[in-house]
């Protein structure tokens, strides 16, 4: 067993050196953003200046700036960056290899994909921290050890707005779908914990940052719910918005193409008094085309597949993988009215996909190992078509999405025989 998890943490470490090594060498380039400029000021502690919703997210900068001392601002960023990145490939292939019994290779086919290179340029953001925090309180609810994951909700409520939605999610899985070996005593004391953790964690946001920069002078949370369906609009239809507030961001660069001004009595709530858009740009509705279908590989279908054929029945008594299905799921069809870049928040719905995915295939990879073998290679095809989302002109992408259908629809029916025939073997 220890040999087995040696094997193991060598295959992290392995995974992780191939998403860090082909990009060595461009590390400095990752913190050319105003979003890495403002964590990099407050890992330094200069918060002055810094916009609020940066300076909101505090814990991540607080644990590199304390880490200073090794070699520097951007040696801190690093090695918090790649330990968070080993950290959560670690804890995925444990879980795939140790509690699934998949074999390693498989395992490692599940997460090895350009998702993973393309986040690893956020090493100046949260992005990568916020996932092995995560991780490591999934793992905790898989373990069932809720009074060790709270104080780490907590902690992630502290990094990114994402943790608000968990609590969410535990108090819908717990009021209508309580697991039976959990008491409504204990379901009661949990929900409460969560609830605790979260208001907390976004109390504490609020108050520490109450002196930093509100370039729009309205309630943070108002202007949150306001920026949904202009992001959702955005990158279905490739026209970006433009507020005047914008013009003090340091990234500012050009005006937009069409400007209007708001209603006087619209003005009296917040600084904004304008509002236009840019040209059209015809590759953020193909990016995220392109991403649906392979940001996870085939994953979306193989889901909706499983939940139109099994209605995720062999879930029902998992707390952790009900919270996880529910919680991945959301984060999905929500990521495009969260904002871009669109990957940095389809990255978060990965509990679906690396954890409650894989539990769901593993009865079937017994029933039918060849079948399921063409289905996770099919999966790993589309999920590398993704690397093309990178390429900033809207064609390539889109020839991407004209490769990734019919991928999807083999995988449909591909997953449909395999279940066919696990239906047979249970009726014999």
């Amino acid at each position: 067993m220890k040999r087995n998890g040696r094997l193991v943490f060598l295959y992290a470490v392995a995974l992780s050196l191939l998403v860090i090594l082909p990009q060595a060498g461009d590390f400095s380039s990752f913190k050319n953003t105003q979003d890495a400029g403002s964590y990099i000021r407050l890992a330094e502690g200069q918060p002055d200046g810094v916009l609020l919703h940066h300076a909101r997210r505090m814990f991540h900068p607080w644990v590199v700036g304390n880490l200073r001392w090794i070699a520097g601002t951007d040696a801190a960023f690093i090695i918090v960056g790649i330990l968070s990145l080993l950290v959560f490939l670690w804890i995925i292939l444990a879980y795939l290899h140790k509690d699934l019994a998949f074999p390693l290779g498989a395992a490692f086919g599940f997460v090895f994909l350009p998702y993973l290179f393309i986040l690893f340029h956020d090493l100046y953001l949260q992005t990568l921290f916020f996932l092995a925090l995560s991780a490591l309180f999934w793992l905790l609810i898989l373990r069932k050890k809720y009074t060790a994951a709270v104080p780490l909700l907590f902690l992630m409520s502290l990094t990114r707005d994402e943790s608000a939605l968990i609590a969410l999610v535990f108090l819908a899985v717990l009021i209508f779908r309580r697991p039976k070996d959990m008491s409504p005593r204990s379901a009661a004391l949990f929900s409460a914990a969560v609830v605790a953790a979260t208001g907390l964690g976004a109390f504490l946001t609020s108050f520490l940052t109450r002196a930093n920069t509100n370039i729009n002078r309205m309630s943070q949370l108002f202007f949150s719910a306001l920026r949904l369906p202009l992001f959702l609009f955005e990158n279905l239809t490739g026209l970006q918005h433009w507020l005047d507030t914008y013009k003090v961001l340091p990234d500012y660069t050009h005006p937009p193409m069409v400007v209007f001004d708001l209603p006087a009595w619209v003005q009296k709530f917040s600084a904004i008094r304008q509002f236009g858009f840019y040209e059209w740009n015809p590759v953020l509705p193909a990016w995220l085309v392109l991403l649906v279908l392979s940001a996870f590989g085939t994953g979306p279908t193989i889901v909706l597949c499983l939940w139109r054929r099994t209605k995720f029945r062999s879930l029902r008594g998992s707390l952790a993988l009900s919270a996880m299905l529910l919680f991945g799921a959301l984060v999905f069809v929500l990521s495009p009215a969260l904002g871009p870049p669109v990957l940095r928040y389809f990255a978060n719905a990965w509990p679906l996909f690396f954890l409650v995915m894989p539990a769901l295939l593993r009865p079937l990879w017994d029933v039918d190992r060849a079948g399921m073998t063409k289905i996770f290679v099919i999966y790993f095809l589309s999920g590398w078509l993704g690397l093309l989302s990178v390429v900033r002109v809207w064609w390539v992408p889109a020839l991407a999405v004209a490769a990734a259908i019919p991928l999807h629809i083999l995988t449909w029916k591909q997953l449909t025989a395999v279940l066919a025939k696990a239906r047979s073997a249970d009726k014999g």
